[in-house]
């Protein structure tokens, strides 16, 4: 007779013995989901086209003169990267975006966790403005009306990157203490099952005080995956964010 173990996906951890580390390491069981309890997205954006699609349905939205998604060259354990141009116009900008199911997410029915590896190749100047976006959201260069995720630029909050929920056109923000700078760092968001609270990550670390107001869980609030954008608003010279990789979690409250 054989035993069914119950695993979350988000909150449990499996063990896993690594022979090149010798030692024994937790891996969250998400990662190994089997769809009907959660669902999992990950890709390590080895080069497609523009218009191909991504893991989880994304696809690279551009906009402007030269605004271009393109390969990237890895280095150490950054081995497929994507190059997002936001070209040679004030308002170009250059995303990946869940264009074909913009609004597929709903915060509420179980635990999400978010998270991608990005580099920004120069920061936002008030000569070369841009806006950085990382999460979830249902607009490709814009704050849209819902989402929840992670956004710089210099002309506000100090260059620091900001957390951000927002519902029906109404945020809330939390300063996460981070100056952006030009380095790969891991971007990661976790909402509670309940959709009531969100915590924000920089490479692991939980920064700034969990946002619990407009998080976008209510009907007709429903957003999506827009792991990274990238939009101009003054200044014609491009601007440029890498894309290592991204992930996706959502386990659900109720097995479907």
């Amino acid at each position: 007779m054989s035993e069914v173990a119950v695993v979350q996906g988000v909150s449990d951890y499996l063990a896993l013995w690594s022979a090149s580390g010798a030692g024994t390491y937790k891996v969250r069981a998400g990662m190994l989901g089997n769809g009907r309890g959660s669902t999992v997205v990950s890709d390590e954006c080895f080069f497609r086209a523009t218009t191909q699609i991504y893991e989880g349905g994304i696809v690279g939205s551009v906009s402007g003169s030269g605004a271009a998604l393109s390969s990237g060259a890895g280095a150490g354990n950054h081995p497929g990267v994507v190059v997002l141009s936001t070209g040679t116009t004030a308002t170009g900008s250059a995303s990946l975006y869940g264009s074909g199911s913009p609004s597929s997410v709903l915060a509420g029915g179980g635990a999400i966790r978010f998270g991608a590896v990005v580099k920004l190749d120069a920061l936002s100047t008030p000569s070369q403005t841009f806006a950085a976006r990382l999460g979830l959201g249902d607009s490709a260069a814009s704050d849209g009306t819902d989402g929840i995720f992670f956004r710089y630029t210099d002309a506000a909050n100090g260059g620091r990157w900001l957390g951000v929920a927002r519902s029906n056109n109404v945020e809330s923000t939390v300063d996460t203490g981070v100056a952006a700078d030009t380095n790969f760092h891991t971007f990661e968001l976790a909402i509670d099952a309940g959709g009531t609270s969100v915590q924000f990550l920089v490479d692991g670390i939980a920064v700034g005080a969990p946002i619990t107001t407009n998080i976008p869980a209510a009907a007709g609030r429903e957003t999506g995956l827009r792991p990274a954008a990238l939009a101009k608003t003054v200044g014609l010279t491009a601007r440029t964010l890498r894309v290592d990789a991204y992930w996706y979690q959502f386990e659900f409250t109720t097995v479907r």
